[in-house]
Order: C-alpha cells, then sequence, then structure tokens
C-alpha cells in the first residue's frame, strides 16, 4: 500500500514538473524566441550594442531577461525647404530613429547636443540641412547605452 501511494506521488510530482516547465517556455521568452527567429538576430542588439553570433544566443539572451533592440534610422527628404531668417533654399531630411533605449542620450556621429535624448519610447526625429546638392552622407545613431544604426542618404539636391 505503502509502494503504491509512493509511485503515485511521484507519477504526480514528475507530471506537474512536465506541465509546468511547458507553460513557463511558452511566457518567459515566446517573444524574444520570435523576435530572434528567420534570421530576426541578425538585426537585433543587446541592451549595450552588442550583436548576436547566431539565433541561440539571441534567444538565450532573451529569456535570461536580456531586453532585445531592433534600431534603425530612416531618412525623408522634405524637399527644398527656407531654413535660415535669410530665407536662403537648403535641401532638409527627416531623419526618424526608432529602437533605441527610451529616455537616453542621442549622439550622432559622436556628437551630443544638451537636449538630444531618445523619447520615451526610444524614438527621435533629427533634422539634416544640406547646403550644398549631391552629397550622399552617412550618420551613425548610438544611444547612451551603445545601441546603435546608420542611415546613408541622398543624394542632396541643390536648391540655388
Amino acid at each position: 500500500m505503502h509502494r503504491r501511494l509512493l509511485l503515485l506521488a511521484l507519477t504526480l510530482v514528475v507530471a506537474l514538473g512536465v506541465g509546468s516547465s511547458v507553460a513557463l517556455a511558452g511566457g518567459g521568452n515566446s517573444a524574444n524566441a520570435k523576435a530572434c527567429q528567420k534570421n530576426g538576430w541578425m538585426t537585433l542588439q543587446s541592451s549595450t550594442g552588442g550583436s548576436f553570433a547566431n539565433a541561440s544566443e539571441c534567444v538565450s539572451y532573451g529569456a535570461a531577461g536580456g531586453t532585445l533592440f531592433g534600431p534603425s534610422v530612416t531618412a525623408t527628404d522634405l524637399g527644398c525647404v527656407v531654413t535660415d531668417v535669410d530665407g536662403v533654399l537648403h535641401d532638409e531630411w527627416a531623419l526618424s530613429a526608432t529602437g533605441f533605449t527610451p529616455l537616453s542620450q542621442l549622439f550622432i556621429n559622436g556628437f551630443h547636443a544638451g537636449t538630444w535624448v531618445f523619447n520615451g519610447s526610444g524614438s527621435f526625429t533629427a533634422y539634416f540641412v544640406a547646403d550644398f546638392g549631391g552629397v550622399t552622407p552617412t550618420l551613425n545613431f548610438v544611444d547612451g547605452n551603445g545601441v546603435h544604426a546608420s542611415v546613408t542618404f541622398g543624394p542632396t539636391i541643390s536648391c540655388q
């Protein structure tokens, strides 16, 4: 009788253990695992801007509580805009950055202005004014933790 109770108790413990591990696997890092799949790991970064060697490393980082970042910067040509008090036209570009550390400082090509801070969702829009046409600049956006992305845009147009 004791053997049967002991066997029943062990069976119950094993069944509960298997059930709980399956439940935890689905909830804890399922969003990170999904983001890392289908080559997503190639564009994601750790909270310090580090890259991942493969999908397994990415999933492990997320499962251990690490935050995944997918920073990007897109450039939109706003055309010839009057930006000077003198009324001079310049080619202006909006550079929209997303996927960075929220409320972190922003550095563009290593330069930081005291007011450049990503908003609460890790986004920022900067404006680039080209003084002359034919320029194809590359700008590097880096947050205070090292999460980074670059954008190459242009060629700029001549507005004179």
